[in-house]
């Protein structure tokens, strides 16, 4: 019978808080800045268009630029996706390692319970088979001795 022991468990992760304030301030740098520059240049790039002083340049710079934005808002919902993807896969393998170990304790409960019905199931027809044996033995050993 299989025990607690015999699985190994998740690995725990052994992260510091300094660890884990360092990565929050590079998560920060290396994502929030990168949004924050692009929404300052687009917002920039709409000003200089509607600060350019002629008329028909700018509603055609503004436009061109407002075209751009809403095409980098049509990029957002295609971000998250991949961003979820990437948390999915980063807790997958411990997820899968527990639901692993727990189906193979219920595979290995399961085998016993089988192991222990069916000797439960066998074991007259064992004894029966025992005692022809025996008998069969007996009968071999006094059949002998009379000749």
């Amino acid at each position: 019978m299989t025990s607690e022991r015999d699985f190994p468990s998740p690995p725990v992760s052994q992260v510091s808080t300094e660890t884990l304030r360092n990565h929050r301030k590079q998560t920060a740098w290396q994502i929030g800045l990168p949004l924050a520059v692009g929404g300052l240049i687009l917002l920039g790039l709409g000003l200089a268009a509607a600060w350019t002083p002629t008329t028909s340049a700018q509603g055609g710079s503004t436009a061109v630029i407002f075209l751009a934005g809403l095409c980098m808002l049509g990029a957002l919902p295609w971000l998250v996706i991949l961003v979820a993807l990437v948390l999915v896969l980063h807790r997958a393998p411990a997820a899968l390692h527990r639901a692993f170990c727990q189906l193979s304790r219920g595979m290995s409960q399961a085998e016993d319970r089988v192991r222990r019905l069916s000797n439960r199931a066998v074991a007259p027809w064992l004894r029966l088979a025992g005692w022809q044996a025996g008998a069969a033995r007996l009968w071999r050993r006094l059949s002998s001795r009379k000749e």
